[in-house]
C-alpha cells in the first residue's frame, strides 16, 4: 500500500482560520507580557541546535502543542500597548496531525490543557518574580496593563491546573472549563460534583448543519447565534461587553469554518470492497450515522447530524452528567444569554451522532476518544484495548490504515500512569458502548472500514 502523504496547500478558508484568534482589549487565551517573544528570541539564537529541537519537543510532546513546517501551530505574538503578549490562536486546538498530514477542521489529538495549566502556573509565576525584582532594581516598569494582563495570564493558567476543570489525558478538553464561566458570572464556586465533561476536540467539516443540531457532543447549546464558539475564550477574563463588540468576528469564524472541505483519504483504497463495505454500511451504520453523497466537484452535501439516547448508545455519560439542572438555570440567567443559549436538546441526556466525513482521520474514536480505531470500535468493549499510548498520535507512523486509526501500542497496567496513557478505567474515559453490529464478520467489518476511508 503507498504511503504518499497528501501534501497539498491550505485552502484560503484554512489559511485564514490559521491566523484567528479572539484576543480583544486585553483578554482572551493569552500569556503574560514578554514571555513568548522571549521564546522567539530564544530560538532564534538557538535555531537549529539540538536545544531548539528540545525546545520543541517540549511544546509538542509535553504540552500536546502541533508542529508544522518548523512552527508551533496556534499561538503568536500580538503588539497591544505596546507590549508584546502570546497569544493562543483557535487552531491550538481545531487543527492537528493524522497520518503526518496537518489538517485545519480536526482536533488536536495531543493537546493537553491540564499539563499547560500545571506547568504555566510555575512558569507565569516564576517569570512574575523575575520582571518583579527587575522592577524594583528599576531596570523594568510595569504598566497597569501589564500588570492586569499578567495577573489574567496566572489566573487563566490556575484554571486550567485546576483539578475540577482538567482531564487527566492529553487529547481531552474539559468542558467543566467553559462552565466555570457561568457559575462566576452568578458569583458562585464551580461545582466539586467529580463531573468533568471531557472530550476530545470535535471536527469542524459540516460545521454549518453541526450548529442546526446543537454544539458540543451533546448538543446542549443553540447553534445561532453561534456565542458557544468563544465558550473558552470567556473563561479567560473577558467581559461581556468585549465579547458583543468582536461578535462579528465569531459570525465572519463560523462562515470559514463552514467551508472547510474534508481532507481525502490519502492511501490507496480497494473500491470493490468498499462498494461491499457501502452496501453494509447503509443496512447497519446509516440508521444513525446517516447516508452520503457529494456534489459533482466531489465535495460531500452535508446533513444535519442525528440524535442518540445515552440508554441506546450506551457511552461513558460523564459528559452529559456535568450538565446539571443548575448548571442549566445558570447559564439561560448569564449576561450574555442573548449570544449563548440553550438547545432544545439541552438536558435530554442524548449524544449527537456524528456524520462521518474524513472519519479516517479523526481517531482515536468515540467522543471521549476511548477507542484507537474504527475496528476496534466494531468489537465487544471488552475486546478493545484497556490502555493504549497517545505519543505522537497525529504521526504517520502512528497511523494504522488497516484497521483505520491510531496503531495499537497497548501499555501494560503494570507501567506507571502517564499523561501520554489513555486509560479506559479513569472516570470519564470508559471505552463501553456503541457495540452496534459485533455480530457482523470479520471480513463484512473490514469492508465497512474501507468504504469509511471514502467519505
Amino acid at each position: 500500500m503507498p504511503f504518499a502523504v497528501n501534501a497539498t496547500e491550505p485552502s484560503r478558508e484554512a489559511s485564514e482560520l490559521m491566523k484567528l484568534d479572539f484576543f480583544e482589549g486585553g483578554r482572551g487565551m493569552h500569556l503574560s507580557p514578554g514571555i513568548l517573544n522571549k521564546l522567539d528570541q530564544l530560538r532564534d539564537v538557538i535555531g537549529g541546535t539540538r536545544a531548539d529541537e528540545s525546545l520543541l519537543r517540549t511544546l509538542t510532546r509535553r504540552w500536546g502543542l502541533q508542529e508544522h513546517r518548523g512552527e508551533i501551530i496556534g499561538i503568536k505574538t500580538v503588539k497591544y500597548k505596546n507590549l508584546h503578549v502570546g497569544v493562543l490562536g483557535c487552531v491550538a486546538c481545531h487543527s492537528g496531525k493524522a497520518a503526518g498530514q496537518h489538517i485545519v477542521g480536526i482536533g488536536n489529538k495531543t493537546i493537553d490543557p491540564g499539563r499547560i495549566g500545571i506547568d504555566g502556573v510555575r512558569i507565569e509565576k516564576r517569570f512574575k518574580s523575575l520582571t518583579d525584582t527587575l522592577v524594583r532594581t528599576h531596570l523594568l516598569k510595569k504598566s497597569k496593563t501589564w500588570s492586569g494582563l499578567e495577573d489574567r495570564s496566572i489566573r487563566l493558567m490556575e484554571k486550567l491546573a485546576d483539578p475540577r476543570m482538567s482531564a487527566r489525558t492529553q487529547g481531552l478538553v474539559p468542558v467543566s472549563l467553559v462552565g466555570s464561566w457561568f457559575y462566576e458570572m452568578d458569583q458562585a464556586r464551580a461545582p466539586d460534583h467529580g463531573y468533568i465533561g471531557a472530550v476530545k476536540v470535535p471536527s469542524w467539516f459540516g460545521f454549518e448543519k453541526k450548529l442546526e443540531a446543537g454544539q458540543f457532543a451533546d448538543g446542549i447549546g443553540r447553534g445561532h447565534p453561534p456565542g458557544w464558539i468563544i465558550g473558552v475564550e470567556i473563561t479567560s477574563g473577558q467581559t461581556p461587553e468585549q465579547v458583543r463588540a468582536y461578535f462579528g468576528k465569531v459570525e465572519r469564524a463560523v462562515s470559514l469554518i463552514s467551508a472547510l472541505t474534508p481532507p481525502p483519504y490519502p492511501f490507496s483504497i480497494d473500491r470493490a470492497r468498499a462498494d461491499r463495505g457501502k452496501a453494509i454500511f447503509d443496512r447497519t451504520c446509516a440508521k444513525c450515522h446517516g447516508n452520503y453523497s457529494f456534489q459533482p466537484d466531489g465535495k460531500p452535501v452535508y446533513e444535519v447530524p442525528k440524535f442518540v439516547p445515552l440508554e441506546k448508545i450506551g457511552t461513558d455519560p460523564d459528559r452529559l452528567d456535568y450538565v446539571t439542572p443548575d448548571f442549566l438555570t445558570r447559564v439561560l440567567r448569564s449576561p450574555l444569554q442573548d449570544l449563548i443559549q440553550l438547545s432544545d436538546q439541552a438536558g435530554q441526556r442524548k449524544y449527537i451522532a456524528p456524520r462521518l466525513h474524513a472519519i479516517w482521520a479523526r481517531f482515536p474514536y468515540l467522543h471521549n476518544g476511548s477507542v484507537p480505531t474504527l475496528r476496534d470500535l466494531l468489537e465487544k468493549a471488552s475486546d478493545r484495548p484497556v490502555r493504549f499510548s497517545l505519543k505522537d498520535a497525529g504521526e504517520r507512523y502512528r497511523f494504522d490504515p488497516v484497521r483505520m486509526g491510531l496503531t495499537r501500542i497497548e501499555v501494560p497496567a503494570s507501567v506507571p500512569s502517564d499523561r501520554s496513557i489513555y486509560d479506559t478505567r479513569l472516570h470519564g474515559q470508559s471505552n463501553r458502548g456503541h457495540e452496534k453490529f459485533i455480530d457482523l464478520n470479520p471480513q463484512e467489518k473490514d469492508e465497512i472500514v474501507e468504504y469509511l476511508k471514502t467519505l
